[in-house]
């Protein structure tokens, strides 16, 4: 069948051969009902209709395999909704009002919140330069170290393509 099927010239063919039209409908099918499971039950939660919202997504870690303390959430949702007031003063933004609208348990709690589109890309950014400077600190100390030799011994002024070489 796959033998057949690849000396067509176009999809159209495909009609024409029953058992790979068969298959056909199937997937077509299949893809109809996944798009409309993840428009129902994703999409009115991460997708925004209104252009001045952005999404901010957090994960709070299950630490014990327990679950999630209501202290420990309570202390979250705080922690967000100072973090919303304050970079939205800072950037002079439109106050637009916090609203959570995914709380998805699993071994972890996955948290979106809906906020005005520059706090939430700012947050964002935030988020994962801070993260990147966790998980990936030992480089950062190794590039330091690396940046200190060359300058000890002078390699770093002698050519660019020194940089370049430490750098690869």
């Amino acid at each position: 069948m796959v033998a057949s099927i690849s000396q067509f010239g176009n999809a159209g063919q495909v009609r024409d051969f029953a058992q790979a039209h068969a298959y056909y409908e199937k997937f077509r099918s299949l893809n109809a009902i996944a798009n409309t499971c993840s428009t129902l039950l994703d999409g009115g939660r991460w997708a925004s209709t209104d252009e001045r919202l952005g999404i901010v997504a957090f994960e709070i870690a299950d630490y014990d395999g327990l679950g999630i303390e209501p202290e420990r959430l309570r202390l979250f949702i705080e922690t967000v909704v100072e973090l919303n007031t304050n970079v939205t003063r800072l950037l002079g933004a439109e106050s637009v009002s916090l609203r959570f609208t995914v709380f998805d348990s699993g071994s972890s709690l996955l948290v979106a919140a809906k906020i005005a589109k520059a706090v939430a890309t700012f947050i964002s950014d935030l988020m994962r330069t801070w993260w990147d400077k966790v998980m990936f600190h030992d480089f950062d100390t190794l590039d330091k170290k690396i940046q200190a030799v060359e300058r000890a011994n002078g390699y770093g002024d002698e050519s660019e393509d020194s940089d370049r070489f430490w750098r690869s």
